[in-house]
């Protein structure tokens, strides 16, 4: 038997706690796909519109595609819950960016690419010499 379907008693008691068990983390998966699809609705979707042209940035940059978008939604809704939401932008190779800056000395851009290539860069933690 799953553990997921493991049943730890049997009054009516155990079989309360554990609907309210499946009924909470249906609601926390839902909460944490909300928070991605507003951003595909959002910012993603505004990025999207504004750089779907050729020339987008005044300085021959291709357009992002229809399938760059469709794989950067995939990203979005493949983070885990509870993960922070980047903010969204474009590169000039027509590849849609997501950026996490939580501070000085931390950062991550993650990029993808109209064929779901992925590339990224990250600033984890300063680098003092003594």
């Amino acid at each position: 038997m799953p553990a997921a379907t493991l049943r730890r008693g049997f009054s009516e008691a155990a079989s309360y706690i554990e609907a309210m068990q499946k009924e909470n983390l249906e609601f926390m998966q839902k909460s944490s796909i909300s928070g991605a699809e507003q951003l595909i609705r959002g910012e993603l979707a505004d990025v999207f519109q504004e750089c779907s042209v050729p020339d987008w940035n005044c300085e021959g940059a291709p357009p992002i595609t229809d399938d760059t978008y469709e794989y950067a939604e995939d990203f979005l809704r493949a983070l885990p819950f509870g993960f922070p939401l980047p903010s969204v932008g474009a590169d000039p190779r027509g590849f849609i960016s997501f950026d996490w800056d939580p501070s000085d000395d931390y950062s991550l851009t993650v990029t993808i690419g109209p064929h779901g290539d992925m590339t990224y860069a990250a600033q984890l933690g300063a680098l003092r010499w003594s």
